[in-house]
């Protein structure tokens, strides 16, 4: 729970209309590139920490750090604190091999409330850094989440904020992480702002679903680059496996009190995923005859890319 003085909440949450939404519509319309930020962001190429970036002295954000040698890579960095926007249920146990404290302060992709700013804000002000900051990707929420949170702690401003979010990648279909970037101000008063950390929260479970959604359709992109095999550093993976899991996580996700109270058209589409992963797994199943490995591999790649093209279509309908 967060609490805080009413007059330290009014500063806090001061709209920057006048610099911040004018720069977003241009830069999104215009199509403008932006110049490297002021602040001196720079890119981690560590393979173990997909698309990190260095945005303050204090301040990284990046994607879901791999295994041990994510959080080595970490540890390396002298990353102290370790704060996660992702649904996911955070590596606890890496996180304490390797010394790192995590907090759990997770966000949606329509944007970040005014609450979850201000303890993001109190968070890179108050605890240990350097502090990494990550979502699963780290294109989308954990550039957006960094972001405000160094807004309100006075180490970015509007502008170089949206510049990092464009250097980092993230989509313009996501104007609520713009918006948010962009109507954020600065907090003067965090001392008044009161957060109980918590190294893991419970998320409702549509967002659960989602996340596994989400990961599952990444193993089957790994396999894709594979050649439709088991890949090489991921032995685990099987085609057909991973195919009947990312079934099954959809077919879980129609059953939720969630999606049961949401609009037929929302259900439809989940109905459309689940068919055409039914189609993915009866093309690794089943080989016709005098069908090559490279005919194969195609209808399977096509069959992913409407998986997708389905995510996307659902996303900007219902969640972006």
């Amino acid at each position: 729970m967060l609490l805080m003085k009413k007059s330290g909440l009014m500063i806090c949450m001061r709209m920057a209309l006048a610099t911040g939404i004018c720069f977003v519509a241009a830069s999104l319309v215009m199509g403008e590139q932006p110049s490297p930020p002021t602040s001196g962001m720079a890119l981690l190429s560590i393979p173990s920490l997909p698309n990190a970036h260095r945005l303050h002295a204090k301040v990284i954000s990046g994607g879901q750090p791999d295994g041990d040698a994510g959080f080595q890579a970490l540890h390396d960095l002298g990353v102290r604190t370790v704060i996660s926007v992702d649904g996911a249920k955070p590596e606890l146990a890496l996180a304490e091999k390797y010394g790192l404290r995590y907090v759990h302060l997770p966000h949606g992709y329509d944007g970040i409330s005014g609450q979850r700013s201000l303890e993001l804000a109190k968070a890179v002000h108050d605890l240990p850094g350097p502090i990494y900051i990550h979502c699963h990707h780290g294109k989308h929420r954990s550039p957006a989440a960094a972001v405000v949170a160094c807004i309100g702690a006075g180490y970015l401003d509007h502008q170089v904020g949206l510049e990092v979010l464009r250097l980092a990648g993230t989509s313009p279909d996501y104007q609520g992480l713009y918006k948010v970037v962009a109507s954020t101000g600065r907090c003067d008063e965090l001392d008044a702002v009161v957060v109980d950390y918590r190294e893991a929260v419970e998320v409702p479970p549509l967002a659960t679903a989602m996340v596994q959604i989400e990961r599952t359709f990444d193993n089957l992109r790994l396999i894709e680059a594979a050649g439709w095999q088991s890949p090489a550093k991921h032995k685990d993976l099987t085609p057909q496996h991973e195919a009947l899991l990312l079934r099954e996580h959809y077919t879980e996700l129609m059953r939720t009190e969630e999606v049961l109270a949401r609009t037929s058209a929302f259900r439809e589409l989940l109905k459309s995923s689940i068919a055409n992963v039914r189609l993915l797994e009866e093309q690794l199943r089943r080989q016709p005859k005098n069908a090559t490995e490279d005919d194969l591999s195609k209808r399977r790649s096509e069959s992913l890319a409407v998986i997708h093209h389905d995510c996307r279509h659902c996303h900007r309908a219902h969640r972006d």
